[in-house]
This record gives structure tokens, C-alpha cells and sequence, in this order.
């Protein structure tokens, strides 16, 4: 299904954005799995485009990293 495709590059578009963050910031994802209150291995999944992360986990992650989040419906 071209949907569940187009889906699947939303999700390692958005992991890969993440880690870049991350690493410019020097955080391992350990490290910023503890800032957040998340399980090391859910932000590695999420990284790899594994998982569709809430709005609100998304904020966590944004919040931790410094930065913003940017939801655009067109």
C-alpha cells in the first residue's frame, strides 16, 4: 500500500531529524532518554523510523533537545 510506504518515510525522516538534533546537541540517546523520561530503547526504535511517537512524546523530545516542534497540515 502506497500509503503505509509514504507513512514509513515520514516516521525515518522524522527519527533521522532526532538523531541529527541529538548528536549536535553531544547527547547520547541514553542520555537524552534519562532528560525526557523515556526508555533508551523506545528513542533508538523511534531514531530508526520503528515507531509513530505521540504529539506529546514529540514535545518531550523537542523540549530536551532545545528546539521546537512544527506539525503542518496542508
Amino acid at each position: 500500500d502506497v500509503t503505509d510506504e509514504y507513512d514509513d518515510v515520514i516516521l525515518v525522516a522524522l527519527g533521522y531529524n532526532i538523531k541529527q538534533l541529538r548528536i549536535e546537541r553531544n547527547l547520547t540517546q541514553e542520555e537524552l532518554a534519562k532528560l525526557i523520561g523515556m526508555d533508551q530503547a523506545d528513542l533508538s526504535k523511534l531514531e530508526k523510523g520503528l515507531t509513530n511517537p505521540s504529539v506529546k512524546t514529540l514535545n518531550r523530545i523537542a523540549e530536551g533537545l532545545n528546539s521546537k516542534i512544527s506539525i503542518s497540515i496542508q
